[in-house]
């Protein structure tokens, strides 16, 4: 949670979407992440994305999709994390 990495993590939520919390949490299933462990100080399995009650039981699954205007929230949240990180 004190590492520079999770902070700008922080700041790209909260500059995308002011209000959120933002709280460190365990992902049990399997992320290509594991590849990566020399690559980077820490790794978030992390997506920026608000799930509803129906989009759950679509991740991976039949008819898998997001909403265009839930895609445009998470194509600034990442031009706003390149954008901190680069700083």
């Amino acid at each position: 949670i004190g590492s520079r990495s999770y902070r700008v993590l922080v700041d790209a939520v909260e500059a995308t979407r002011p209000g959120t919390a933002v709280a460190p949490a365990l992902v049990l299933g399997g992320t290509d992440t594991k590849h990566y462990g020399q690559l980077a100080e820490n790794s978030y399995r992390f997506t920026p994305m608000l799930l509803g009650p129906g989009d759950v039981s679509r991740i991976h699954g039949k008819n898998e999709r997001i909403s265009v205007e839930e895609l445009d929230h998470i194509i600034a949240f990442y031009v706003e994390l390149l954008r901190a990180a680069g700083r």
